[in-house]
């Protein structure tokens, strides 16, 4: 679902054959401040980002949530 993990500075969120599209997809660091939210073509920049841990929030139009965690290096 995101790939590549860990990653350098972009990362791709992908649903596979789900019917559901994104909703919103926001990441937050590991305080639980939203840092960014993904923008277009499901592409997630961290390039502002220091090297660490965050969680990624994946919300689908069906109403489902994915938490996933995401590696920055």
């Amino acid at each position: 679902m995101l790939y590549p993990n860990p990653t350098d500075n972009i990362c791709y969120v992908e649903l596979g054959n789900s019917n559901n599209e994104l909703d919103e997809v926001p990441v937050f660091n590991v305080l639980g401040k939203e840092i960014t939210t993904m923008v277009h073509n499901n592409v997630l920049s961290l390039a502002n980002q220091p090297s660490g841990v965050y969680i990624v929030k994946i919300t689908l139009n069906d109403g489902s949530v994915i938490a996933k965690r995401l590696v920055k290096q």
